[in-house]
């Protein structure tokens, strides 16, 4: 959607410059996603303020994401807690329809009132220094122990997970400190170009990746008018292989479970990887917080 200024403009004007027909911005307004207009008379009068929420509207929709919940990431219960709402939506989604980001929400708030965002706080993990200055993998060591102190978990066993940005940071801060966490699980992310040369060390490591992702495509995209680029998901596979000492290239197996399609490398104690390559596009697929933690116990024992 190409926004300009549509001060004043009729229904017919908005759809136009929304690149919408009449009837489906009506529809939006039946959903409760398009604000009002301002009346003049009888006339429906609509604004800059409409045009933005439409193109929001088209955007969350291009992520994948049901009218309903845009709806209620729109809304938001309040909007400090926005952010983390589309943070959490995406792996919310691929759970299932019942499983709401608001419920997710309402317990960080419970649990973890200070994990929530802050108004001119971070907006990115900052695993390259142009992100940002601050040492992740110290931070998460933080988090770990004061999560460890206040709900008595085992430090030590702790997988360090995140999507897309999230799993970016996972790859980066595996990289730089390998014995940080007991094991690492990346979903819809990897290295940006170039590369690290090296990484810290072996690493146990259960990566998933959508054949059909767009947003993180397997070759990588450019990024910025070129600014940045991401790496190859293959090329990142390559790079822990060499982390761990890998003999071969080849895996140790390949199986297929349903639409599922996964390679293993074994390359001796602690130094694991487990590649699992699903349909979709870029989301948390149905079943890997199970899958992940089948993997991780198996291995541990």
């Amino acid at each position: 959607i190409v926004i300009r200024e549509i001060s004043n403009s009729s229904s017919e004007e908005l759809a136009q410059a929304a690149g919408l027909r009449v009837d489906t911005l009506r529809f939006y307004q039946a959903r409760g996603l398009v604000p009002a207009p301002k009346r003049r008379g009888r006339v429906a009068v609509y604004g800059d303020a409409h045009l933005e929420r439409l193109r929001r509207v088209r955007e969350l929709q291009r992520e994948g994401f049901k009218l309903a919940q845009i709806a209620r990431i729109l809304a938001g219960p309040k909007a400090a807690d926005r952010e983390l709402l589309l943070a959490l939506a995406p792996a919310c989604r691929a759970a299932g329809d019942h499983v709401l980001a608001e419920d997710v929400l309402d317990a960080v708030h419970r649990l973890a009132k200070d994990a929530l965002p802050l108004p001119n706080g971070y907006r990115s993990w900052a695993f390259i220094s142009e992100f940002g200055e601050r040492d992740e993998m110290v931070f998460l060591r933080e988090v770990v122990t004061d999560a460890a102190e206040r709900f008595h978990i085992e430090d030590q066993n702790v997988v360090l997970a995140g999507f897309s940005a999230g799993g970016f940071m996972v790859n980066y801060g595996a990289c730089a400190d390998a014995d940080a966490f007991a094991a690492y699980a990346p979903v819809s992310g990897g290295f940006w170009r170039p590369q690290p040369a090296t990484c810290d060390g072996a690493v146990r490591m259960y990566q998933s990746h959508g054949w059909k992702d767009v947003v993180v495509p397997m070759e990588g995209r450019l990024l910025g008018s070129g600014r940045w680029e991401q790496g190859d998901i293959w090329a990142g596979l390559e790079l822990w292989r060499a982390a761990n000492g890998c003999d071969t290239h080849a895996p140790t197996s390949i199986q297929q479970d349903g639409d599922l399609m996964i390679r293993q490398w074994d390359c001796g104690p602690g130094a694991e990887i487990t590649f699992e390559l699903f349909p979709g596009g870029h989301q948390v697929p149905r079943g890997w917080a199970d899958r992940m933690l089948d993997w991780y116990e198996t291995k541990t024992k």
